[in-house]
């Protein structure tokens, strides 16, 4: 009997997020954008992984088609490591809304999938402020 219900629901829950593909879309953009703007933890795991995905998967000089493993096993720690590691290298001003994480070693410097993981791992990156960032583009700095 239990097992009819759970059918039944669940083809009934179905159904209504068909029906209100729309309103679910919009709850779903509008929580993320709250969780990002006051959960600096969630809003670095998601720009990590949107970075990492793009890097890998829709470059458009590469053919890597997947990610392989999870951003945090590509990282080399957990996602609150990276958070204090790079809250250790803070300058004055600097928080979790103002700054870019910058690659010392850029990833569009990669030549294959394997160097592009290894240039995604922590020890390379750093935190720039996001004007800083978008000024040195893709250079290596000393």
């Amino acid at each position: 009997m239990i097992l009819k219900n759970k059918k039944r629901l669940k083809a009934k829950m179905k159904s209504w997020a068909k029906a209100n593909h729309e309103q679910r879309l919009e709850y779903r953009r509008n929580w993320d954008k709250q969780k990002r703007a006051n959960d600096p933890l969630y809003k670095l795991k998601r720009n990590l992984r949107s970075r990492l995905y793009n890097a890998l998967v829709r470059d458009r000089n590469k053919t890597y088609k997947t990610k392989k493993q999870s951003t945090e096993e590509i990282l080399g720690c957990s996602y609150a490591e990276f958070k204090s590691y790079i809250e250790s290298q803070f300058t004055e001003g600097m928080d979790f809304y103002n700054i870019h994480v910058d690659h010392h070693i850029p990833l569009s410097s990669a030549k294959n999938e394997q160097e592009l993981i290894d240039l995604c791992h922590y020890t390379n990156c750093k935190p720039m402020f996001a004007i800083d960032n978008i000024r040195k583009g893709s250079t290596i700095l000393s």
